[in-house]
């Protein structure tokens, strides 16, 4: 029956970094991972001692992106924030460091 043609994933590029759309995606932020991942990376290379508590890092996040959690449940944009923060982590991006109260993410050491 012929031969079918491969189609390809839409894709973006952002900053000279190409993005696959089904795999750009980050849940109710709608940037990109690589925005994401960037935005994240700034914000703890900005910070003075290194780390962030999770829940800090996520309301400065909040505020970066100019998101108010108004109209929609805060647990969602959380819930997908640390599903990326996950991914991170395993990439070798972030470190999680426990605290007596909190946890902590910081840049991941060469």
């Amino acid at each position: 029956m012929g031969q079918e043609k491969e189609q390809q994933e839409p894709t973006i590029t952002v900053d000279g970094e190409t993005f696959s759309l089904s795999q750009s995606q980050t849940g109710n932020f709608g940037v990109t991972k690589g925005e994401f991942r960037r935005l994240i990376i700034k914000i703890l290379s900005e910070t003075k001692s290194g780390s962030r508590s999770q829940r800090d890092l996520f309301k400065l996040l909040l505020r970066r992106m100019g998101i108010r959690t108004h109209g929609r449940p805060e647990q969602e944009y959380f819930r997908d924030y640390v599903i990326h923060l996950r991914q991170m982590k395993e990439e070798g991006l972030v470190e999680f460091v426990s605290g007596k109260t909190k946890v902590n993410v910081r840049l991941a050491k060469p």
